[in-house]
């Protein structure tokens, strides 16, 4: 059964939209807000922030995807990639998550993220917080191109 939506997350959810958005022009400031969100030195809440990040990041990739008429409710959404090209792990896992997301699997995407997380810790949440920020920012810019495109005469 999937975790009821905690309103805090809506809040959340739209600051590390903000920082995805920063990303598409300028990586450098986007970098500035993440740090300035999670904190610049370890603390118990920095970590929480990451694990928020981990939890969240993927999921709004896939609601982006969903917003711009790509993921529809029905069918089955598969991963695909390029030929003998191996996605580093962490982006691996984001992208099965995104993938369970798109097939309302959203237990299923938490699993994961936990499975990878789990064993690897501070280290585990930054790196598939990052990676689905980084999805997230491809997302946007793609997003941002089509409607650029839609508008030329």
């Amino acid at each position: 059964m999937t975790t009821p939506p905690d309103p805090s997350n809506d809040a959340i959810g739209e600051r590390l939209r903000h920082i995805a958005a920063v990303a598409v022009v300028d990586k450098k400031s986007a970098d500035e807000l993440l740090w300035d969100w999670i904190g610049r030195t370890p603390t118990p809440a920095g970590e929480e922030r990451m694990r928020l990040l981990a939890q969240l990041a993927p999921r709004l990739v896939a609601d982006e995807v969903t917003r711009a008429g790509w993921g529809g409710r029905t069918g089955m959404w598969a991963l695909d990639r390029p030929v003998n090209e191996d996605l580093p792990p962490d982006v691996l896992a984001v992208a099965q998550a995104v993938v369970r997301h798109l097939n309302g699997e959203h237990d299923t995407a938490e699993e994961i993220i936990d499975a990878y997380t789990g064993p690897l810790g501070v280290q585990g949440l930054w790196g598939v917080g990052t990676a689905a920020l980084r999805l997230l920012a491809a997302e946007l810019n793609d997003q941002r191109a089509d409607q650029a495109d839609d508008a030329r005469p």
